[in-house]
């Protein structure tokens, strides 16, 4: 046999045997999820049945448990939480877990009074979704840890290939310093006299000539990084194309020049050749999420404060003339006009006002601000420093208009005076609370610092975000950070 078939059978035999140890773990680990699922749920009903002295039947206590192992089976197909990342952070981790937990609190609840189970108590849900969230996420902190640990030592590694230049060095530097991530760079193809010298100790160094394909079959190499700036399409088309022949995982990370600073999702289109530039979150099912996340908490906050609704409308009344509720034409996603919702905390012509005040704008850009407002009324005073003024938005969340998190929607008169960058804050649904909004002494940031916060939640988003910036709200709401 010639030498070269030898070498091809070395690597498709390193390489399954990779792949099959990888699925083990992967198939142990979800294993482990299930049992501590089922753990948690017989847990809940034997410990709420226990403290209410009730008795729940078998049959209940199945069909309960049958319903958390489906939803969970659910959402663990349709997510990563089953495998054990190589880079991950315990906060990440834990939010992560956090919002599967109360999407399944969610299903439960709705299972519940759908098919009826009234045996099992809605206490032993969010029972579940306690010592759910506990046990997996120690779970998963324990097995994370032993396997950083295991591959510190040198185990488990992933062979990578880095084609580079110049500017590839602090992608190269990361892989090299986490020896926990268990990478080992095998092999960097440059033609780089910089990366040479830097890494020439560190790896073996190969100048780029074209032949890539028999780097890859003669050496076992599990990842393949393309992090050169200098984008050839042809190089790439073959590149992928192999990678994916001989099922070697290719890797793209490049600055895409031009592009820059966005954070792009490229996505096939009708066209298998053709590439669509995303600028926007495409995470379809953590947006699904969010939606999800959305309608049920804005039913909920109507629905428990409608009591308060009525006494914040009977002290706007008391205070000074004119309608409850302030309603004003907004700007929301991609420019459609809908109508915001909040309680008025100024006087009734306060729209009118505005003309001999312009003069007084504390505000720069299409904003208009001003701290000490001499319009705003003493209950509307209280409203803004606690945010409540903002609590009727939840309608326009109800109706599909706005999100709970989200860039403020702005004012048409302000749209026309925006710069082209700065329109891309309405490619996402507009929001009740914003980075901007938990922003300490949030009057006095800069109009262009304001949009750049709105740019940088859309382009960093995710549910974690999300959840940082509810509880930052509460946080700005119970210490009256509000203006």
């Amino acid at each position: 046999m010639h030498e070269s078939d030898l070498l091809r059978l070395n690597f498709l035999y390193n390489f399954f045997s990779f792949k099959t140890i990888r699925k083990i773990l992967h198939i142990s680990l979800r294993c482990l999820d299930f049992i501590t699922i089922l753990i948690s749920a017989y847990t809940s009903v034997f410990v709420i049945s226990w403290y209410l002295g009730t008795k729940v039947s078998s049959y209940a206590t199945f069909l309960y448990s049958f319903v958390v192992l489906l939803t969970w089976a659910y959402l663990l197909e349709l997510s990563y939480l089953p495998k054990l990342p190589r880079t991950a952070r315990y906060r990440s981790m834990f939010l992560e877990f956090l919002v599967f937990n109360m999407f399944s609190l969610a299903i439960l609840i709705l299972v519940k009074f759908i098919f009826g189970i009234p045996e099992v108590s809605i206490a032993s849900f969010i029972l579940f979704i306690c010592i759910n969230q506990t046990l997996l996420f120690f779970v998963r902190i324990a097995s994370y840890t032993f396997f950083k640990h295991y591959r510190s030592k040198g185990y488990d590694l992933h062979n990578v290939m880095v084609i580079a230049d110049q500017f590839s060095d602090d992608i190269i530097e990361k892989l090299l310093k986490h020896k926990e991530w268990g990478y080992r760079i095998l092999i960097i193809v440059t033609n780089s006299k910089l990366i040479r010298a830097k890494y020439w100790d560190k790896a073996k160094i190969i100048s780029y000539n074209g032949n890539i394909k028999k780097i890859i079959t003669c050496d076992i190499i599990d990842e393949v990084i393309y992090c050169s700036s200098l984008m050839d399409k042809d190089v790439l088309e073959e590149l992928s194309g192999f990678c994916r022949e001989v099922g070697v995982v290719f890797t793209l990370n490049s600055n895409f020049s031009l592009l820059d600073p966005f954070k792009l999702q490229l996505e096939a289109m009708y066209n298998p050749s053709s590439l669509a530039f995303s600028y926007i979150p495409t995470n379809y099912f953590s947006l699904l999420l969010k939606s999800l996340t959305d309608l049920v908490f804005a039913s909920f906050v109507l629905l428990i404060l409608l009591p308060l609704f009525f006494i914040i409308g009977v002290l706007i009344k008391l205070d000074s003339k004119g309608p409850v509720f302030f309603i004003q034409q907004r700007i929301g996603l991609r420019g459609r006009k809908f109508y915001c919702y909040k309680f008025r905390t100024m006087v009734h012509n306060a729209e009118a006002l505005r003309n001999n005040l312009e003069n007084m704008n504390e505000a720069d850009g299409p904003v208009f601000k001003i701290k000490r407002d001499p319009r705003i009324t003493r209950v509307g005073a209280f409203l803004r420093k606690t945010g409540l003024d903002e609590v009727p938005q939840f309608y326009n969340v109800l109706k599909g208009e706005m999100s709970v998190m989200g860039p403020r929607p702005p004012l048409e008169s302000e749209i026309i005076k925006y710069e082209p960058r700065q329109l891309r804050r309405l490619s996402v649904k507009p929001g009740i609370t914003c980075i901007w909004q938990v922003s300490p002494n949030r009057n006095n940031i800069k109009f262009e610092n304001w949009v750049s916060m709105d740019l940088k939640y859309i382009d960093n988003w995710s549910l974690k975000l999300d959840f940082i910036l509810f509880f930052r709200t509460i946080y700005s709401m119970i210490n009256q950070e509000g203006h």
